[in-house]
């Protein structure tokens, strides 16, 4: 008994471990060539609010990084 409720302990912490390591809680991607990962490292990599993501099919991808909350502060000065 102990056994079976170490094995299913071991595959949940497998489980969450390939849930946060492939961002497979953020929706999917309208692109192909640049995986969920690759767009969370650039976002943290960049200090950039809009950042280029890739070109793909004749069109730009870019996303933008704002704090959340924080979009009308930064607009309240204009």
């Amino acid at each position: 008994m102990k056994k079976l409720i170490v094995i299913i302990l071991v595959l949940i912490l497998i489980g969450l471990g390939m849930l946060f390591y492939f961002k497979s809680y953020y929706p999917a991607l309208p692109i192909e060539s640049v995986s969920k990962r690759e767009v969370v490292k650039m976002g943290k990599a960049s200090n950039d609010t809009i950042i280029k993501l890739t070109e793909e099919n004749g069109y730009e991808w870019y996303i933008s990084k704002m704090n959340q909350g924080n979009a009308n502060e930064a607009n309240d000065g204009k």
